[in-house]
């Protein structure tokens, strides 16, 4: 596995987009009244996911948001040892440019064009500071370094796979079944 870039971002209201730089973040087909997928959108807010193949909005459990993520370009499907969450999920690249959003942060990754399985692994899900006793407890500052090394944190990793590798196993394929899950098994 090669690796593409590693980072911390703010998921504002638990989530952040992982989309091909020619679309949107949050398209307009990922709205409605009751967050449930429109016609043509694979997943929905209680799964923990929403996509329609350009771009995927994905959703975290820990409460302080702060997330150490890393993508990785693989030839084939990924180790998902020691993953407490997986989810598969494909993703076309037309711009050759993929872009990691979040309230504070866009980072870019290159991809050739074409398609793309997304594998998102979830380490540690709701694990943070705030999480840790006692309580109330400080909220300390760490360093990008210092929060890298926080493997007992939240975190991901992110392994784009050329081609469809996921063999019909799209959606979640490790871990509970949804979000709530994923936070009450943390």
């Amino acid at each position: 596995m090669e690796l593409l870039a590693a980072l911390r971002i703010f998921a504002d209201h638990y989530t952040f987009a992982v989309h091909d730089s020619d679309s949107e973040p949050c398209p307009q087909s990922f709205l409605s009244q009751d967050f449930h997928p429109q016609p043509g959108v694979l997943g929905s807010f209680a799964v923990g996911y929403i996509t329609d193949g350009y771009s995927i909005l994905f959703g975290t459990c820990a409460h302080l948001n702060s997330h150490w993520i890393e993508l990785f370009l693989s030839g084939g499907v990924p180790d998902l040892d020691g993953a407490q969450r997986v989810i598969v999920l494909p993703l076309t690249v037309s711009s050759g440019q993929v872009l990691v959003s979040s309230l504070d942060v866009d980072a870019t990754v290159t991809l050739a064009p074409g398609q793309y399985t997304a594998y998102f692994l979830g380490f540690s899900l709701g694990r943070d500071q705030s999480s840790e006793p006692p309580w109330p407890r400080k909220i300390v500052e760490f360093t990008d370094a210092e929060y890298a090394a926080r493997t007992d944190f939240e975190h991901y990793k992110i392994v784009f796979v050329p081609g469809d590798t996921a063999n019909g196993r799209i959606g979640v394929v490790l871990g509970a079944a949804d979000i709530a899950g994923a936070r009450e098994a943390a």
